[in-house]
């Protein structure tokens, strides 16, 4: 990677890109996907290593239906990018947050296998993540594995009372 990649990847974030990020999310919010996505398009076009924005938009197309093109385009990328971050709280964060989006949408397209592995990985990051618990359970409620299901939904119900958002 060149120095120029790096630099723009790590640089402060202005107060007109922090704007900007700020406008895209309250347009997710609103579910306001298409004005949302276009704006992180802006966004990208000049930070295109700008993981909060890589996120979003990633989350807009997954919103959208375009769940190959939010895992290719952004939650692949985010991972490549998280292997050059050098704070490891902030590494397991970004890998988490792209891991377990990666794997909803692999849930959604029915790639069974590969949407455990990764809520595996992202509990193995963090253990009190019961997003993963909860998706745990669709995947072995989707394979019928009622046992196993109902398992990880008490382990996500106790965890999400113990540790909320």
């Amino acid at each position: 990677m060149t120095e120029d990649f790096l630099a723009k990847f790590l640089e402060e974030k202005n107060e007109e890109l922090k704007e900007q990020i700020d406008q895209a999310r309250e347009f997710y919010m609103q579910k306001r996907y298409s004005e949302a996505s276009a704006l992180c398009a802006i966004i990208l076009s000049d930070y295109p290593n700008d993981i909060d924005t890589l996120l979003l938009q990633g989350l807009c197309f997954k919103k959208q239906g375009n769940l190959e093109v939010a895992i290719k385009d952004f939650f692949d990328k985010i991972l490549e990018l998280a292997e050059i971050i050098r704070d490891k709280d902030v590494k397991s964060k970004v890998k988490e947050a792209a891991m377990l989006n990666k794997a909803n949408c692999l849930l959604e397209l029915g790639y069974l296998d590969g949407a455990l592995n990764l809520y595996n990985r992202v509990l193995r990051i963090n253990p009190r993540q019961w997003h993963a618990m909860y998706g745990k359970q669709r995947v072995y409620a989707k394979n019928l594995q009622i046992a196993l299901a109902q398992e990880w939904s008490h382990k996500a119900e106790l965890t999400k009372k113990r540790y909320p958002e």
